[in-house]
């Protein structure tokens, strides 16, 4: 039978020691991206009167960087707005989720969306809230039909609170 000396473990001692003492730095990897102030007003009566319709409502919208693409690049941009949109007793903070959307506009101008006629049946405190998503598509293609379009897409929040009388 063979003997292990003591030499065996001069090696594997600091080996262990090392191991178990030195710190392991975890490296959390975050993306940076650079933040665009997105400019959107609602203009919407503060107070209305429950069961009138109001017809002229409409969002004033500004993206400072598409907006400089649309001027830039006149005739060859495609931009549209979407807003998801709700009318809700609850006031939502960020991004309004998907199941809570009850309707969508559509707009081609860059920087109004107009609102659908609409009015509210009951008395009380309401929050106009939703997600507006701006796209712009870039036309590059030239020679090449089966070119994918480059764009971007952009979303940003927008709430606003209605109170609601009675008639």
């Amino acid at each position: 039978m063979k003997r292990y000396g003591y030499t065996r473990w001069l090696f594997f001692l600091p080996a262990l020691l090392v191991q178990f003492s030195c710190k392991k730095d975890n490296t959390k990897i975050t993306e940076q991206r650079s933040i665009v102030d997105i400019y959107a007003t609602i203009n919407f009566p503060d107070t209305i009167i429950a069961g009138q319709t109001y017809r002229d409502g409409y969002i004033q919208y500004e993206h400072p960087i598409f907006d400089e693409y649309e001027e830039q690049y006149k005739g060859k941009t495609s931009r549209l707005l979407t807003f998801c949109l709700t009318v809700d007793t609850m006031k939502y903070d960020g991004f309004l989720p998907d199941d809570k959307i009850k309707d969508t506009i559509w707009s081609r101008e860059g920087d109004i969306i107009q609102f659908f006629p609409f009015h509210i049946g009951k008395p009380g405190t309401y929050y106009l809230s939703g997600n507006i998503i701006d796209e712009i598509v870039f036309d590059t293609i030239s020679s090449n039909k089966n070119e994918k379009l480059p764009g971007y897409r952009m979303s940003s929040f927008v709430d606003k609170k209605i109170v609601v009388l009675g008639k």
